[in-house]
């Protein structure tokens, strides 16, 4: 009878830690190449923890792209919250973008990538106007939304038009400019004046 030698186990790892780790690596991977690529096996060896546990901890890989699109908004927002042209040239908001679309494009629920203004990149997009120019959050609130699907929009369908890095620049100053008038815009469509409702 051969005496086979005791099974040896890695030593477990903690669930934060192992989040952290499987968060990281898809990032790595997905900034890789092709999302279709990246699969919780790979995922999962590059975090040193087995592939069952992206399911355990993130309910599915969509799930886990959720996390993922999450922090890649958080961690780089609250970075600068002020230059523009740093958003637009910043590859994980870029990725981020192109993250979500193709998430939703493969069926996944848009509530998983809503933002919030409550979280910390939520308030530095709309610290952002405050360097502009004072106005209403109402009218703060529209031109973040503007800004931010003018980026999406870019982030996702940019390497399809033929967009110099002059006419990204151009726009770029024409978005600050405008940024900057918000006040007038405001009181021409009476949105400084207290609702009456």
């Amino acid at each position: 009878m051969t005496s086979a030698s005791p099974r040896t186990y890695a030593p477990r790892i903690p669930r934060e830690e192992a989040e952290r780790r499987i968060v990281e690596s898809a990032i790595e991977l997905l900034r890789s190449g092709d999302f279709s690529e990246v699969s919780s096996r790979k995922i999962a060896e590059r975090a040193g923890v087995h592939a069952p546990t992206i399911a355990r901890y993130f309910g599915s890989m969509t799930g886990l792209f959720a996390v993922v699109a999450h922090e890649l908004a958080e961690r780089n927002l609250t970075a600068f919250p002020d230059a523009i042209n740093e958003v637009v040239n910043d590859s994980d908001l870029m990725l981020r973008s192109r993250l979500v679309a193709w998430c939703l494009f493969h069926g996944a629920s848009p509530e998983l990538f809503m933002t919030s203004r409550a979280t910390p990149g939520g308030r530095s997009l709309l610290q952002r106007q405050e360097g502009f120019a004072k106005v209403s959050p109402r009218t703060t609130a529209a031109i973040t939304e503007i800004s931010r699907f003018a980026f999406e929009g870019f982030a996702i369908m940019g390497q399809t038009h033929e967009f110099s890095p002059e006419q990204l620049a151009d726009t770029l100053a024409l978005i600050q400019e405008i940024r900057r008038h918000l006040p007038e815009v405001e009181r021409s469509l009476g949105w400084d004046q207290p609702s009456t409702a």
